[in-house]
């Protein structure tokens, strides 16, 4: 059974809603998690993105991972966590953005091929690292807490969390 954490909140006056399915790797070695760090702000995020018309959540699971990280997914579990996450939407006034993400535990082999990065992944500076949760929790409640946090920090920060409670991570 999949958890489901629902964040944000819904304009008040939304006329329609612009939704978009991502599926996030929660890859673990050793205590530690496969996440990107984020240059320069700092903060990190889990390999993933969006499902693309046609594709499994797995197959976008395999993609995003070698896009993002250069490296290879295994073993693939079933998800354990969705996040559901709505705000107003930053480009169409009277919409909201719903983010439905997908988190699924899988192996995933050390980065050794290059990263393929969109020029927004390029922009944010995204690293693939192994990283103990706890320093990603500390490094995003400072985020969170400054009111510097970019608008998916909230998100993992969620997750993290959830997951570690979960005995996942």
């Amino acid at each position: 059974m999949v958890n489901v954490l629902r964040i944000g909140h819904a304009s008040q006056t939304v006329k329609s809603t612009s939704p978009r399915r991502a599926v996030r790797a929660v890859g673990v070695r050793d205590g530690k998690v496969l996440m990107l760090r984020s240059d320069p702000a700092g903060d990190f995020k889990f390999p993933g993105g969006g499902v693309e018309e046609g594709e499994t959540d797995e197959e976008t699971l395999r993609r995003e991972v070698a896009e993002e990280c250069g490296a290879t997914v295994g073993w693939v579990n079933a998800p354990v966590l969705e996040i559901v996450e709505t705000r107003p939407d930053a480009f169409h006034e009277d919409v909201d953005f719903q983010m439905v993400s997908v988190y699924v535990p899988c192996s995933i082999d050390d980065p050794s091929r290059p990263q393929r990065l969109s020029d927004h992944e390029l922009a944010l500076g995204l690293t693939p690292v192994w990283v103990d949760p706890a320093h990603v929790l500390a490094v995003h409640e400072g985020l969170l807490s400054s009111g510097a946090a970019a608008p998916w920090v909230s998100r993992e920060t969620h997750a993290l969390r959830w997951l570690v409670q979960a005995k996942v991570l």
